[in-house]
């Protein structure tokens, strides 16, 4: 199962797509995620146009979320 997943940074506006994936499916080369990962656990609960909060490398950064599909 796969749950395709757009969002923009607010601060740089950079678009991002992913798939959520299965833990053995998750491929960050391919843009496929573990649905174990921080992404994909701030996500519960979330809808389309929500904002997330993100520990990245090079500090927090708040996205968009531009489409989520529940598959």
């Amino acid at each position: 199962m796969e749950l395709p997943l757009k969002f923009k940074g607010l601060k740089d506006s950079n678009l991002t797509s992913y798939k959520i994936v299965g833990e053995d499916e998750a491929d960050a080369k391919l843009s496929k995620i573990s649905v174990n990962s921080p992404l994909a656990r701030s996500l519960i609960g979330k809808s389309e146009g929500d904002l997330i909060n993100l520990d990245a490398p090079g500090g927090k950064k708040e996205y968009e979320i531009l489409s989520i599909q529940h598959i």
